[in-house]
């Protein structure tokens, strides 16, 4: 559904605004969202509440120095396209 500005979340039952109650981090990479439907007065009323998962995929920029420990992400197309690569110069190319 294509509503406003494609900030935030619609809910998929109805299509009103949701609104963000509770995240959950899963992951460096993976968030969990509970969201709320927006839509809870008037003549069809929906209250739906869901759960949307927000993941990190790609690097659009990569980092001037990928810290210890965490995770080399793969770069995106554009990435690739700008910097002339496809990993990044500290990326030994594995995703850990």
């Amino acid at each position: 559904m294509s509503k406003g500005n494609g900030n935030g979340m619609y809910c998929p039952n109805c299509g009103a605004r949701a609104f963000l109650r509770r995240t959950k981090q899963m992951s460096d990479h993976i968030r969990e969202r509970l969201y709320v439907c927006g839509n809870i007065e008037g003549e069809k009323p929906c209250g739906m509440s869901f759960v949307a998962i927000e993941e990190v995929q790609r690097m659009v920029v990569p980092p001037a120095e990928l810290y210890p420990g965490k995770t080399a992400l793969p770069m995106s197309r554009c990435a690739q396209r700008l910097y002339g690569q496809t990993k990044a110069p500290h990326d030994s190319g594995a995703i850990r």
